[in-house]
């Protein structure tokens, strides 16, 4: 069916010019932990915000950040990251702003597709040579320093993603947090902030379901069935979630099934927004791996509290 910004008959002609239309299908992160395919050809998406999306089709990291006042009114969970082009409503509501780490530049164009590789950090001069001045430490554009005597851009993004996942953070700045981004404080205590980059990798690995942990399942899901997810009801007692009269999920304690990030119930709504459907094999692996990330996502983000002595950092 037409719409305002979408026609069927220009969407065909385009798509009948477009040889090489396979490249378009592309991996696509929904919803936190959600990643499903996209047909990113631009008369068949509505707004593809190429500016930035473009930047995530080569190998990157980009975090998403978003305003408590415009997404959820509880605490602040409102960021994530992704390798990949992700909706733009990846919170609850109210959008995110999303900072790919490398900017690709050709000098042209705009294009989900360009083929000069060359690339810079998305790190303001202002900000590297403070960082640089308060650590006594050079800054690269490389991925990573030796975190001796250099740092990379990768480690700065880790160093900032633990910061944002510290408790103590978002109780502390609770106030700003609600009606602003989130400002990050720089620490001269060189240990810590190789710590605070160890984590903060540990929960981008995570994140992005490329962490060994994941394999390890805590959960079982032990009765046969339809697999249809017909309903989700979640039982505190057994440590159960049900997808259906019959079926379950169990292993996955009150504190891990209320756990929220960019006001979404995970467990849960990875779920509901599966209603009616048939869970295939990889998804049933892809769901307890889930609960594995955010068990292990809880315990890195208090081992961060435990490794920051105080605030505000020094």
């Amino acid at each position: 069916e037409d719409r305002s910004f979408w026609k069927l008959a220009g969407a065909r002609a385009a798509l009948a010019k477009e040889k090489n239309w396979q490249r378009f299908v592309q991996p696509y992160l929904y919803r936190p932990f959600d990643q499903v395919w996209l047909f990113a050809m631009k008369p068949f998406v509505h707004r593809l915000r190429l500016k930035v999306m473009q930047h995530l089709q080569r190998p990157n990291i980009a975090m998403c950040v978003g305003r408590a006042g415009l997404v959820t009114s509880g605490p602040w969970d409102l960021v994530f990251c992704t390798k990949y082009m992700c909706d733009h409503n990846i919170f609850y509501r109210g959008s995110s702003t999303n900072f790919p780490l490398y900017l690709y530049e050709d000098g042209k164009s705009v294009d989900l597709f360009l083929e000069n590789e060359t690339r810079r950090p998305n790190l303001s001069s202002g900000f590297t040579k403070a960082l640089a001045s308060k650590l006594n430490i050079r800054f690269v554009t490389s991925a990573h320093g030796d975190l001796k005597r250099t740092v990379g851009a990768l480690d700065v993004f880790h160093y900032v993603y633990a910061i944002l996942h510290s408790p103590t953070y978002r109780s502390r700045y609770a106030a700003f947090l609600r009606r602003d981004f989130p400002v990050i404080p720089l620490t001269k205590d060189v240990k810590l902030f190789n710590a605070l980059v160890g984590k903060g990798q540990e929960l981008t690995d995570l994140h992005t379901m490329g962490s060994s942990k994941l394999s390890a399942a805590v959960t079982a899901f032990p009765v046969a069935g339809s697999n249809i997810v017909t309903r989700v009801k979640y039982e505190p007692d057994q440590a159960r979630v049900y997808i259906n009269d019959k079926q379950f999920f169990e292993g996955i304690p009150s504190d891990i099934w209320q756990m929220t990030i960019g006001g979404f119930p995970i467990c849960g709504q990875w779920l509901k927004d599966r209603k009616e459907q048939t869970l295939s094999y990889d998804d049933i692996q892809k769901y307890q791996q889930i609960i594995v990330a955010l068990r292990e996502m809880s315990r890195v983000m208090d081992e961060i509290d435990d490794i920051i002595p105080s605030w505000p950092l020094e």
